[in-house]
Parts: C-alpha cells; structure tokens; sequence
C-alpha cells in the first residue's frame, strides 16, 4: 500500500511550467486593461505554456495557453478599435477653411 501511494504521488507530478503559464494567463486576462503588464504577462503564459506542453502534466499548459490567447486577442482587438475609431473620427470632424487671409488679418 505505501508503493502505491508513491508512485501516485510521482505520476501526478507537476511541471512548474504549467502552473506558471497558468497563474500568467489568469494575470494577464484579469489585468487586461493595466496596460502593458498584461500584455508581458500573456507572452509568458505562451511561452512557459509551450515549454510545459512538452514536459508531464499537459492540462495546466493548455490552460495556459488559452488563457493567454484570449488575454492578448482581447489586446488586438481594443487596440484596433481605438485605432480605427481614431482614423474615422479624422474623417468626420469638420474643418474651418483658413485659406481666407481675413482670419489672420481683421
């Protein structure tokens, strides 16, 4: 009984990867809107995801992964909304003709 117990112990063992990609990807989902901590945070979680994938213990490096995945998609997708209402707001907005040399001069 105390063999099984042990070799229980060593096949559930956990790769600190994982569990790193994992507390990242939460971070970085969790602080999306911090700026660029959340963007530094979703590389690491990918990064330390795909080191773990090849290591034991595969289900926290995918959730890591994923979770970092969404953190920087969300980062896409806020960044080319402002970027696109930017250049759209340039378009609408009404412009005063200066070329009338009365302005500058009355």
């Amino acid at each position: 009984m105390i063999e099984n117990t042990e070799t229980q112990v060593v096949n559930n063992k956990v790769n600190g990867f994982n569990i790193a990609s994992l507390v990242l990807g939460i971070v970085s989902i969790v602080l999306w809107c911090t700026g660029y901590i959340s963007i530094i945070c979703a590389i690491l979680a990918l990064i330390f995801g795909i080191i773990g994938i090849k290591k034991q213990g595969k289900g926290m490096a995918i959730a890591g992964i994923v979770t970092g995945a969404i953190a920087l998609a969300l980062w896409i997708l806020l960044f080319t909304g402002a970027f696109m209402y930017g250049f759209m707001e340039g378009f609408t907005e009404e412009f005063e003709d200066y070329s009338d040399s009365s302005y500058y001069f009355e």
